[in-house]
Order: structure tokens, then C-alpha cells, then sequence
């Protein structure tokens, strides 16, 4: 992958040259590429897609994929799409469709455009100062060249919800690019402007008379010209509907399928992931972790450092098999469940009785039309409106929990906030075109949870192989978005694109059923239910036996309560023996000895949360 820098003023140069220190202090495989100007530097080890062309009027470095412009190339093409942007702030027109950054100097009047695709998937992050404006490809990296101090806000939300909120980081001053947003630096002024010229949304449409159609031409038609450039495709194949829809889609399309799972011998999860790779036809290798999680903190601060998220680390190893197997891209993230099921639409109160009888009550109304989208906006907002009013005293407790003395009450004095930057964020999302509740809740959901919780794992892959996400491009996103919700929710057209057009695959159970996805919704329902149950019952009685049960019936292909214990040191673990870290060292240490000794279970993200707040504050 490529990591790049630049911006006018003392700090973009502050930031170029000490980002380059970094990358070699760090052992990171990057070398300067020598397509640095004006505008930007750019690193990379071979294996990137960031693009320069300069022209007379217009300099542009894209980073990325951009598909159906008609060019001869993307190099021949960058230049008018520098101009469109300068002249008219449109990023794309036709067909065009695909995932990526774009950063345009305007020569004439020496602004800079900072754009993406409307996703928003790959980051961009800018900083205005009075010493000028830099932007860069990668947070952490920016953050130690600039000398940036952490934004407790951020890190508030980060420790409470899994991320910051809208264009806020982790760090004092510095923004990441909005989906679809653009920013324009003005030399003559010294000041940003931002808009909203690009979206993947707009009014709710009725669908044709075949909806199930309408999902498999727009998915065959976005997955095609990934086909078509790279032919052999990496997959990350995982127990759910996700991962095999789409890897079904790419063999339709006769792609060369490489399939890779990480998983734990024995369970049902891995044999679901097995029979679905037979079905695909797809080179499959299983990384076990026999030798548990990954807890070498320079790996993972190296890690860190390039993906900017240790949310799923040991996808490094499935990072670092595509990129020794040469497959032209990887792909993965797919938001899926957001956007075909709907899943955003989704109570988590009352009692669980209460929410399988409405699920039930909701799934027979939808079958007879009388599910209507009012019922819809009317939860959608009840969801919003619960969203804005977290618990407070556990919020301060979660915070004291990993943060030391010194550095928990800087952070505590910002939960009364969070409720107003949540407010804050889902007014941004209204205003900039989602004013109806339903569709308010889906962005709200895809532009924080979806591209920034969950899609680390994704940049990880892009480290060592380009990455496309055909799920997440233009033209998908605003078919699905487009969509009434009372026609996706509880997997109605899904389990219908599955049974239609890969039969096979929909005989194969997933991993949230005991079943397969061709039986009614409502039996598949109950299963899911009732699985929850069973593997509840497995988790107790794994921690109450120390980890001598059999986990054969468990769907998860990846049992990490075990794959965590097999590991010799937990990252926790190496953390506390450093002399200088940010957590608080009595309350981690109490828990990583309840876990070894199974008195609770392990939780993946906490485990490496308190290496990234150690980062944050630069305190390794």
C-alpha cells in the first residue's frame, strides 16, 4: 500500500519529513517512490494504487479505483477529473464508479480539493492551522510527524462507542474526510470550505416488479470490472451470507477465487466455511492460530501504524498470505447485513421474549404488505432518539477502566458531550440530505460504525494487495439505499437472491442458523434464537470447565475464547510491563488474571484497546 503526505505551509513540510523518519524508524516497508512534487510525497513498497499526474493547470494524486470512465486510462483521465472538480465540485459523472481519494492543486490560485468516492471507505485526513493546511493518507503516522496531542472527545467516543464521531480523530485538530464530502483549502484566505457534491443516497423509490433482480444486476454489474482487472480475487470467507454472496457473485463471474479463513479446529463454523469454499470452487487455505492471538507490540504498533485500527489484528497473517500468493486485489467489508438486510433496524430493549414475538409479529405483517413505511421512520427514529441518550455512569466507568490516573479525568469531563456530538452527527446527516428518520439511522450507522469500527480489518488487507469493495461502490449504494426498508428488513430479499441465483450456496447453513437459508424466514428465525441459547450454554460451560468442552456444535469459525488462551503472552499482558502506559495498570492486570483463570471471558477489541491508547499518547 501507499502512504502519502503533503499541504502548504511549515506544517505540511513538518509532515512530510518526519512522516519519512517515521516509516524508516519503524521498520515499515516503505520507500519514497520519487512521484513526490509541491503538493504531495508519496511512500510505498510496490504493492500500492496512489496515482500523480501533472498538468499545466491541474496537479492530482489519486489513491485507489475508479472504473466505467471510458478512458484509456486512469493516468489519461486525471487530469479532467482535477478540472471537474476545481470548476464544478463534482467528483463523478456517467458510469463512473469505484473507491478512493482524491487530492487536486488548483495552480491558478494555489487551493487544494481534498474528495473521495461518496463511501468514504479509504481514509483522508487534513489539518488547518496557522502554519497552513496538511493533509495524509494515515492517522498515527500524521499525528507523530505533526507532534499532535490526543483529542479527549475522541478518545472519549473511541473508548465508549468504537470510534469518533463525523470528520473527528483521535487527535487534536486533525479531521477525516465526510463520505462524499469535499474540502477545499483556499490559499488566498487561508480558509476550508466543505460541501457535499457526491452521495450514494436520495428519495426512497418503489422498485420495479422484481426487486430480487434489481439486487442481482446492480451487484454483477459492480463486481464485474474488478473481475475484469485483476481476474484472481482473495477472499476473506467467513461462516455468514456475506462473504459467500459475494465470492458467488466473483465466480459467477469467472473469477480465479483464493478463499482464506481464520478459524479453530472442530467447530461448526469451519466446516460451514469449508463446505461453502467446495461449493465455490475456490482455493481455500485455513489459518488455525493454533499458536494463539498475535502479541508482539512492535508488530502491532507496525500494524497500527498502516491500518490505523487493531480492531481484528491477527488479520495481518490473511494480509500477509494474499500478498505472498500475488492475487490481483482482495476483497472484503461489504455492510451487507446494513444495506440488503437492514439490520440497522433493530431494537436492542426489552426483554428478549418481547423481541423474538416482535420479530415474528413484524416478519408477518411485512409478508402480507402490511408493514408500512411509516412503521418504519417511526422506529428509525425511536432508534436515533436512543442513540442520543447513552448511560452515563457506565460510559465514566468504562473510561476509568482503561484509562490511568493521570489521564481518565481529562477524558471523563468529555462523556457529558458525547450525547451532543451524537446529536451533532445525526444533524449532519439530515442536513446534508437524509431528512427521513429511516434513512437518517442507515447513514448514521454505514458513515460511523460501518467504515470506521469494522472496516480497520479491511485497510489491514490493503497493506500488502489493493483492495476493492464492490458492495460499497456508487451505484450499488444508492440502488440498496434506495430501497424501502420494509421490503429488506429480517433478510426478505436476501434469503430470495440467495435461493435464486446461488442455489448452492443457499443449501450450506450459515453461521447465525443451524439451517440453511432455503427454509421460511420464520423457522430460520426461530433458529437463529435458539442457537443463541445453545451457544450461550457452551460458553458457560467452557468457562466452567477451563476450556475442556467441545466447542463441535459452535458456529463460529473463529472460537476466540480459545484461540486467546492458547496464546503464551495476551498483548495486555506485554503492555503492563512497560514502564510508561496509559491504561490503568490495576484494573487491566485484574482482568487479564480473571481471564487466565476463566472467571471472564475475553474480549478481542479491549484486549489490543489499551496498546492503541498507550499510541494515542505516545507514551512507547
Amino acid at each position: 500500500m501507499d502512504v502519502y503526505a503533503g499541504g502548504v505551509g511549515p506544517e505540511a513540510e513538518r509532515l512530510r519529513t518526519h512522516l519519512g523518519g517515521l516509516l524508516a524508524d519503524r521498520r515499515l516497508p516503505h520507500r519514497d517512490l520519487e512521484v513526490g512534487s509541491g503538493l504531495a510525497t508519496v511512500w510505498g513498497d510496490g504493492t500500492g494504487e496512489a496515482v500523480r499526474v501533472d498538468a499545466p493547470d491541474v496537479e492530482v494524486l489519486f489513491d485507489g479505483y475508479l472504473h466505467g470512465h471510458g478512458a484509456a486510462s486512469l493516468e489519461d483521465l486525471l487530469p479532467d477529473l482535477g478540472r471537474r472538480v476545481v470548476d464544478r465540485g463534482k467528483v463523478l459523472e456517467g458510469h463512473e464508479s469505484g473507491v478512493f481519494n482524491l487530492v487536486v492543486l488548483d495552480k491558478r490560485t494555489g487551493d487544494i480539493h481534498l474528495a473521495n468516492d461518496p463511501s468514504g471507505l479509504l481514509p483522508l485526513h487534513h489539518r488547518r492551522s496557522p502554519d497552513g493546511f496538511a493533509f495524509s493518507s494515515h492517522l498515527h503516522l500524521a499525528a507523530r510527524a505533526l507532534g499532535t496531542a490526543p483529542d479527549p472527545m475522541g478518545v472519549a467516543c473511541t473508548l465508549v462507542l468504537g470510534y469518533p464521531l463525523g470528520p473527528r480523530t483521535v487527535f487534536d485538530g486533525i479531521e477525516r474526510l465526510n463520505p462524499g464530502e469535499l474540502v477545499s483549502y483556499r490559499a488566498g484566505t487561508g480558509t476550508v470550505d466543505r460541501s457535499y457534491p457526491e452521495v450514494y443516497y436520495g428519495d426512497l423509490v418503489e422498485p420495479g416488479p422484481d426487486l430480487v433482480e434489481q439486487i442481482w444486476s446492480a451487484l454483477v454489474d459492480a463486481a464485474r470490472p474488478s473481475v475484469a482487472a485483476h481476474r484472481s480475487i482473495g477472499v476473506m470467507l467467513s461462516e455468514g451470507f456475506d462473504s459467500r454472496l459475494v465470492a458467488g457473485v466473483l465466480a459467477h463471474l469467472g473469477a480465479d477465487l483464493r478463499t482464506f479463513t481464520h478459524a479453530t479446529r472442530g467447530t461448526k463454523g469451519t466446516r460451514i466455511v469449508g463446505e461453502v469454499s467446495r461449493a465455490l470452487g475456490s482455493d481455500h487455505t485455513f489459518d488455525y492460530l493454533e499458536q494463539g492471538f498475535p502479541a508482539d507490540l512492535g508488530e502491532l504498533r507496525a500494524q497500527l501504524a498502516l491500518a490505523d485500527n487493531l480492531h481484528v489484528p491477527y488479520w495481518d497473517a490473511g494480509s500477509r498470505h494474499f500478498g505472498a500468493t500475488g492475487v490481483g486485489a482482495t476483497t472484503t467489508g461489504y455492510a451487507l447485513d446494513t444495506t440488503l438486510g437492514a439490520h440497522a433496524f433493530s431494537s436492542s430493549s426489552g426483554s428478549s421474549r418481547d423481541r423474538v414475538l416482535g420479530r415474528y409479529g413484524e416478519i408477518l405483517r411485512q409478508d402480507l404488505g402490511r408493514l408500512g413505511d411509516a412503521q418504519m421512520d417511526d422506529l428509525a427514529e425511536a432508534l436515533l432518539v436512543q442513540a442520543r441518550t447513552p448511560d452515563r455512569r457506565w460510559m465514566v466507568e468504562r473510561i476509568e477502566r482503561f484509562l490511568d490516573a493521570e489521564h481518565a479525568p481529562g477524558v471523563v469531563a468529555q462523556v457529558d458531550g458525547i450525547a451532543d456530538e451524537i446529536a451533532a452527527e445525526q444533524e449532519r446527516v439530515r442536513r446534508s440530505g437524509s431528512e427521513r428518520p429511516s434513512q437518517a439511522l442507515q447513514r448514521y450507522f454505514l458513515e460511523n460504525r460501518g467504515r470506521k469500527f469494522s472496516f480497520g480489518q479491511e485497510l489491514t488487507l490493503r497493506v500488502n494487495r489493493p483492495l476493492v469493495v464492490p458492495c460499497y461502490e456508487p451505484a450499488f449504494m444508492r440502488l440498496m439505499t434506495s430501497v424501502p426498508p420494509r421490503l429488506r428488513v429480517h433478510h426478505r430479499a436476501y434469503y430470495q437472491l440467495l435461493r435464486r441465483h446461488l442455489p448452492e450456496l443457499a443449501r450450506i447453513p450459515s453461521g447465525a442458523h443451524a439451517l440453511a437459508p432455503r427454509y421460511p424466514r420464520l423457522v430460520l428465525e426461530t433458529s437463529r434464537f435458539a442457537w443463541k441459547v445453545h451457544e450461550s450454554r457452551i460458553l458457560r460451560q467452557f468457562m466452567a470447565t477451563r476450556g475442556q468442552t467441545d466447542v463441535s456444535r459452535l458456529r463460529m469459525v473463529l472460537f476466540s475464547e480459545d484461540a486467546a488462551r492458547r496464546s503464551p503472552r495476551l498483548p495486555m499482558e506485554n503492555l503492563l510491563e512497560r514502564d510508561s502506559v496509559v491504561v490503568n495498570r490495576l484494573k487491566m492486570q485484574a482482568t487479564v488474571d480473571k481471564v487466565r483463570d476463566y472467571q471472564v471471558r475475553v474480549f478481542l477489541p479491549p484486549t489490543y484497546l489499551g496498546l492503541e491508547l498507550t499510541e494515542i499518547y505516545d507514551e512507547l
